[in-house]
């Protein structure tokens, strides 16, 4: 999920569950949008599955490694247009992800 700064404001404090008053304002506000993506993902929140997306690459090779990189560079990209506060950020993923693709994933 993507958010624009302003989103934090309907965030009433910590014990707000933003998936449901403030995502239900957003809504109803007509302030969320969605990308159809139908080609491969896989989430990388846990060690457990960056280990599974390296084993994937280390399986099929190049095909899914391809895969990873363009979703990152998607999202990437989408959090960039949406925010110019992003940019340092958008830096250091990228100069995380040119290391990345440099070392094919071997130092991670």
């Amino acid at each position: 999920m993507v958010l624009n700064p302003e989103s934090f404001d309907y965030l009433e404090g910590d014990d707000t569950v933003f998936e449901q008053e403030p995502l239900q304002r957003l809504a109803a506000e007509g302030q969320l949008m969605g990308y159809h993506h139908s080609g491969f993902w896989q989430c990388m929140d846990t060690q457990r599955e960056m280990k599974k997306l390296e084993e994937l690459l280390s399986e099929e090779g190049d095909t899914n490694f391809v895969s990873i990189i363009l979703i990152m560079v998607i999202v990437i990209a989408i959090a960039a247009i949406f925010s110019e506060q992003l940019k340092g950020a958008v830096d250091a993923v990228f100069g995380q992800l040119t290391e990345f693709i440099e070392n094919k994933g071997q130092k991670y």
